[in-house]
């Protein structure tokens, strides 16, 4: 049986602009404006964002489909 790493679901900044395939920059001016979640802080300097938010989100950006609901956005927080 080989040891095989399973997708990281809470990714950092630089993991999380990679991820949606934008620069830094823009990942955070898109965090910033509300079109992608805030991300959750672990600890006074480490942010993360959770991959099935972000997925939500991209999916209503490209897709048009209904924004998540305002409940999720607070979880975000």
């Amino acid at each position: 049986m080989t040891d095989r790493l399973a997708p990281a679901r809470l990714l950092r900044l630089p993991e999380a602009a990679r991820y949606c395939g934008v620069s830094v920059a823009h990942f955070q001016a898109l965090t910033r404006d509300g079109r992608l979640p805030p991300g959750h802080l672990l600890t006074e300097r480490v942010r993360v964002w959770d991959v099935r938010a972000l997925d939500a989100c991209i999916d209503a950006l490209l897709y048009g489909s209904p924004e998540p609901e305002e409940e999720a956005r607070e979880e975000w927080a």
